[in-house]
């Protein structure tokens, strides 16, 4: 498990990739998107998946009241590869929410005030928090204890949103399969996953058009 630094961490050890199945996440009160849901829901056959309307309610009003999300990334359509990423972030600025599908089919991700680049930093401001949905499939909210400021560092190794203590609230590995949360003092969090560890079968990042 990597340590906090209040400078850039060291890189983690490679992790092995595993054979992975993606999922999607879609928004669901915007035109151009119906062939989406009715693959979403596909997928989705119980009832134990996110909706955009339960999110929506828990973001800043500025972004809230906005009608019309856009897919920055999607591990399913862009694959597994950080740098990609960073090449589709770069299509867009401002807020995006992350959404994570995990293998024992937990949704979790976090809300971040920037879209997610290359930084040899912690960026981000105090209206980041991190979610989870539970066992009730209710969306439970961590948001900034203002105990330290360490938001998002994302570099060639990994992204990680939430810090200190020697933890990371959520962390994801740059083969974007594996990741680990923990407990952390930016959010007061528990693990957002059923354990510590888990690997991701799907991955999205939404942006939002003012």
């Amino acid at each position: 498990m990597p340590t906090v630094y209040s400078s850039p961490p060291t890189s983690p050890t490679a992790l092995t990739p595993s054979t992975i199945q993606c999922t999607q996440f879609y928004s669901n009160d915007h035109k151009g998107v119906t062939n989406q849901l009715k693959r979403l829901n596909q997928f989705c056959k119980s009832k134990k998946y996110l909706t955009e309307r339960e999110i929506r309610i828990e973001l800043p009003t500025r972004i809230s009241i906005l009608s019309r999300w856009t897919l920055i990334y999607s591990l399913d359509q862009h694959g597994a590869s950080l740098n990609t990423l960073y090449e589709q972030c770069k299509q867009t600025t401002g807020p995006c929410l992350l959404v994570i599908r995990d293998n024992q089919q937990r949704i979790f991700g976090a809300y971040l005030t920037d879209t997610i680049h290359h930084n040899s930093s912690y960026y981000g401001a105090g209206e980041c928090f991190l979610w989870t949905q539970d066992e009730q499939n209710h969306i439970q909210i961590y948001r900034w204890t203002m105990k330290n400021d360490y938001m998002i560092y994302s570099n060639q190794s990994f992204i990680a949103v939430g810090g200190g203590e020697g933890q990371f609230g959520l962390w994801i590995h740059s083969d974007m399969i594996h990741g680990y949360s923990e407990p952390c003092a930016t959010f007061q969090n528990p693990s957002l996953a059923v354990s510590n560890s888990f690997e991701c079968i799907g991955l999205e990042i939404w942006g939002f058009l003012y």
